[in-house]
């Protein structure tokens, strides 16, 4: 469960992810998924068409860095745990 902290941040996130996605003329469709068991839930960001790339970052970085890495000449799911 998310702390006070961590739930008021993140609409700024979201703000900012929303900034950087339109300075580089993507939008993302977004989604969550429920995984796993104990059940978790990831967010996903795709973007661009095409045969599938997976980037897995970890605690640096955040989606917009992949999202917009291939352009659009590939499908990139983004995940957010």
């Amino acid at each position: 469960m998310a702390s006070d902290s961590e739930s008021s941040a993140l609409p700024l996130l979201n703000e900012f992810e929303a900034r950087v996605w339109e300075f580089w003329g993507v939008e993302p469709a977004e989604r969550t998924l429920v995984v796993g068991s104990p059940s978790h839930r990831v967010r996903v960001e795709e973007t661009g068409s095409g045969p599938p790339v997976l980037l897995v970052h970890g605690a640096s970085g955040y989606g917009p860095y992949w999202g917009t890495a291939g352009g659009r000449a590939w499908w990139i799911p983004v995940f957010d745990a």
